[in-house]
């Protein structure tokens, strides 16, 4: 009877364990809009799946996941920086949103914080 226990409890621990996203942080994430022809501080237009961070992370790819299942929502490109401290300091994440509702919407599903791991791919 323990041996099954004890079985089913490593099978759950190593389920769980592979949906842990690889290192990374928890990270306040915002919301921005701007006209369609407005550039980003690396030059290009804004666009759907591009954020603002500081310039370290410009270039990267960030995957975002949800904090408490990990599950990935949202895959983005540092494009763009900010003037925000927490922007600057490399603890928040600003996402390009096309409609002012779009960014209320993102925040009303995801909330205003996430796990969030950034890799130069």
């Amino acid at each position: 009877m323990f041996r099954g226990l004890i079985i089913a409890v490593l099978a759950c621990v190593e389920i769980a364990s592979a949906q842990i996203p690889p290192q990374g942080q928890v990270m306040r994430i915002t919301c921005y809009t701007a006209p369609p022809t407005a550039h980003t501080y690396s030059g290009q237009l804004v666009h759907e799946g591009g954020c603002a961070s500081n310039k370290a992370n410009l270039g990267k790819t960030a995957y975002l996941y949800t904090i408490d299942t990990h599950e990935l929502v949202a895959v983005l490109e540092c494009n763009d920086i900010g003037g925000n401290y927490m922007l600057k300091n490399g603890t928040a994440l600003d996402v390009y949103m096309p409609t002012y509702d779009a960014c209320w919407d993102w925040v009303g599903c995801y909330g205003d914080h996430l796990f969030v791991v950034l890799k130069e791919d």
